[in-house]
């Protein structure tokens, strides 16, 4: 089936840390019909690309206990207002941090703004090793990193299966509407740290 013009998409990787803790990340882009196909799987398998390009540039700090395994889509069903599974593709990146990592909770946040001055998203990163702080800040070479992964989230780019033009965003619940990204980052020094949302679930 195709993807229409205009679809708003919803991301979720899922990265297995150790004790078999399963970790999530959740990205949105909309998808602009213009290029040589809008086949289901062509947009799933180039939103994998776009998620393992961004995350192998935090290869060499991210332990090599964690890997990205996989990551399902959605498109939102504005008539029903709900999330319908696209469907998944498989990636399976290992990192090669090679000392011991921060506990499962400790995170790098990132916060990016939208076009909307009252809507921001914000992305946990975790799974870094213990060098990648000293004395409770982010060692600047970790910080350098995560601005261009950042850069990487929140920049259009064109698909290299689809040859369509992605444009990522973030979803707003309080408005129930997608807002483009304006493309401003706001980096944290200081290590984050988010609980677990249900048994098994990390970040």
């Amino acid at each position: 089936m195709a993807v229409a013009d205009g679809t708003i998409l919803r991301i979720v990787a899922s990265f297995l840390f150790p004790e078999s803790v399963i970790a999530q990340n959740v990205f949105y882009a909309v998808f602009a019909d213009t290029g040589t196909s809008d086949d289901e799987q062509d947009v799933i398998d180039d939103l994998a690309e776009w998620i393992e390009d961004a995350y192998t540039l935090l290869d060499g700090w991210i332990d090599s206990s964690v890997a990205l395994t996989d990551i399902k889509v959605y498109n939102y069903d504005s008539g029903d207002g709900d999330w319908d599974e696209l469907g998944d593709a498989s990636i399976g990146l290992s990192f090669s941090g090679a000392t011991d990592m921060l506990p499962h909770g400790v995170a790098y946040l990132l916060h990016a703004k939208s076009l909307d001055p009252d809507v921001q998203g914000g992305k946990f990163v975790g799974g870094f090793t213990e060098g990648a702080q000293v004395d409770g800040l982010w060692i600047s070479a970790v910080n350098t990193v995560m601005g261009t992964f950042g850069a990487a989230w929140v920049s259009p780019f064109v698909g290299t299966i689809t040859g369509a033009d992605f444009a990522p965003g973030v979803w707003s619940v309080a408005q129930t509407n997608f807002r483009l990204f304006s493309g401003t980052l706001n980096l944290n020094a200081v290590p984050a740290y988010q609980r677990r949302r249900k048994p098994g679930v990390g970040i």
